[in-house]
């Protein structure tokens, strides 16, 4: 019988005017045989950074360490990142103005978040963090109740 095997090629993807680094394809490969195999058409894709812009169902991969959100939002929607729990860091754009309940809530792998422009904070955003340590505001002027419950390593929040 033959095998299937896979093969990932780290390549540089380019999305419009916006170049995403280290990007990683998987092929299906099949083992060589005398029988013939029908071809799969399954393709893996993981990316490590991801800009998040919101429109159209915009979901983040589950496999995305790095967050950037697009210039274009003002709001993050509730549980926009609910339970992504390989987001390592994020970066809102000096526009976002509020992040909605639950928005990065039991994100488990979170260490730091940026967000320059963000004023209201709301109620569970980003509980259940437990690895984040390090968030930088510029402008905040509300929280919300837990908003940073069970963020058991947050020691301070930079104003």
């Amino acid at each position: 019988d033959g095998l299937d095997l896979w093969y990932e090629s780290p390549l540089l993807l380019s999305c419009g005017a916006q170049l995403i680094p280290k990007i990683s394809f998987a092929f299906l490969l099949f083992a060589l045989s005398s029988e013939i195999y029908p071809r799969h058409t399954s393709m893996m894709m993981a990316a490590e950074h991801y800009v998040f812009t919101g429109r159209d169902g915009d979901v983040v991969p589950r496999d995305v360490t790095h967050v950037r959100i697009d210039k274009s939002l003002t709001v993050i929607p509730r549980s926009a990142f609910f339970c992504r729990r390989n987001i390592v860091e994020v970066v809102f754009d000096v526009g976002v103005e509020t992040v909605e309940e639950c928005a990065v809530s039991w994100c488990r792998s979170l260490r730091r978040v940026i967000m320059p422009g963000v004023k209201i904070v709301s109620d569970n955003a980003f509980c259940g963090c437990e690895a984040l340590t390090d968030v930088e505001c510029g402008k905040l002027e509300r929280i919300g109740l837990n908003a940073f419950g069970t963020c058991k390593s947050l020691r301070s929040i930079n104003l």
